[in-house]
């Protein structure tokens, strides 16, 4: 007899290529269905098919300012659809989150809610402490990005015995391992999408400062965006290469063997991943709670440098002009460090941890 799987459903704003592995995973396992909108255009996401699951389009239509939206086609689909649990994006300014929180509290269904938690709030006010007692209350599980996540979410009220840790992080079909590094490279590389809180310009302003210093000093910019054009045409200069969005991880690789560092000056995501995958010590501001979760990977001088974000452009060009300086080997030190940190992140991959948690309690 042919055991029939669980009915699952999967919600999301929009469905990236880095999540296609974590998707592949709870299909081989569940009967899923995937909700989620596209991309909009210049938001420098890649979105991305998937054969093993139902896919049904739940486009997002943005209300007061773009603070708060709405997916179509997910309440009417769990209503007459009943899954037996669903995982969710928990995004407190989707209005369709709370109504799905609510419904599935009343239909007896099990929602994993999957986010940032409160990492960016360790003070936060008696409203958001208020909306995160009513997840508390209705959702059955919330797996949050990291341990910090995990500790400020608890301290605001939230029910421990129902917050879970799958610490957040991607993994790339080629690798960085027989590459060798020297810290006689000329390069600084940015990866990520070109938006307004990337703070791009923060960066080429230091880099012209330190070829101040050294005039073989370059800057590669990976990554698309609403303000790939501006940048392009502000700043047009023969040491600053923009590549555009590559989604070839050998490319990007490739790109990467001639930087030294990776610079990332506004707040950083999972990006944290992608540049230690590539043995690149990391450059970010110092002011953790403006960053992701995943920001909590990077250690101060032992895989990285932290710079002062109210120093503006100067702090940087500091930070840099230190960083250049350090002898080979402190920085072959801090290349290993940065590898070591991805490969701990992916042993296992998210999609392993992700689908035992979810296995432990459906």
């Amino acid at each position: 007899m042919i055991n029939k799987k669980m009915k699952v459903f999967y919600i999301q704003e929009v469905l990236t290529s880095y999540r296609k592995p974590l998707v592949d995973a709870l299909s081989s396992e569940y009967d899923l269905t995937v909700f989620a909108g596209m991309p909009a255009n210049n938001s420098g996401f890649k979105s991305v098919t998937y054969k093993n699951s139902k896919k049904i389009n739940a486009p997002c239509f943005y209300f007061f300012g773009k603070r708060f939206f709405f997916q179509k086609n997910i309440i009417k689909n769990i209503v007459f659809n009943k899954p037996e649990s669903i995982i969710i994006a928990a995004s407190t300014r989707n209005i369709t989150y709370w109504l799905v929180l609510v419904l599935c509290s009343l239909l007896n269904i099990k929602v994993f809610s999957h986010g940032q938690g409160l990492y960016s709030k360790p003070n936060p006010s008696h409203m958001i402490k208020l909306a995160y007692k009513i997840i508390s209350i209705l959702t059955y599980k919330y797996i949050v990005y990291s341990y910090p996540s995990k500790k400020l979410t608890i301290q605001a009220g939230f029910n421990p015995k129902k917050v879970l840790v799958a610490e957040n992080s991607m993994s790339f079909d080629v690798s960085a391992k027989k590459q060798i590094k020297s810290g006689d490279e000329s390069g600084i590389i940015f990866i990520g999408r070109l938006r307004d809180n990337c703070k791009l310009e923060k960066l080429i302003e230091a880099t012209k400062l330190l070829r101040s210093d050294d005039k073989n000093i370059s800057l590669h910019v990976v990554g698309s965006g609403v303000l790939e054009k501006y940048y392009r045409e502000k700043y047009n200069f023969e040491w600053l290469v923009f590549y555009g969005a590559v989604y070839d991880h050998q490319e990007i690789l490739n790109i990467s063997e001639q930087c030294r560092y990776a610079c990332y000056p506004g707040g950083v995501g999972l990006s944290v991943v992608h540049f230690f995958s590539l043995k690149l010590p990391l450059i970010i501001h110092g002011t953790l709670i403006n960053h992701g979760p995943e920001a909590s990977y990077v250690k101060n001088n032992e895989n990285g440098f932290f710079f002062d974000e109210m120093g503006g452009v100067d702090s940087l060009y500091e930070i840099l002009k230190s960083a250049w300086s350090i002898p080979s080997n402190a920085y072959l030190i801090l290349s290993k460090n940065a590898f070591l940190e991805y490969k701990r992140l992916n042993n296992p991959p998210l999609e392993v941890r992700f689908l035992k948690l979810i296995r432990c309690f459906t």
